[in-house]
């Protein structure tokens, strides 16, 4: 795993804890992916994917 996506996911784990939230989702601007951490689910989206949801 990449030092950068260890510390996005780290981020958005700490704050989705904070908030008591079960999801969240990381804006790149090409990067796609999913992962499930400490019970939570995280996605990773393109900006222009984001943008047109």
């Amino acid at each position: 795993m990449s030092e950068n996506r260890e510390r996005e996911l780290a981020g958005i784990l700490g704050a989705l804890r904070q908030f008591g939230l079960r999801e969240g989702t990381i804006v790149t601007l090409r990067q796609r992916d999913f992962a499930r951490e400490d019970g939570r689910a995280i996605r990773v989206v393109p900006a222009h994917e984001w943008l047109a949801d």
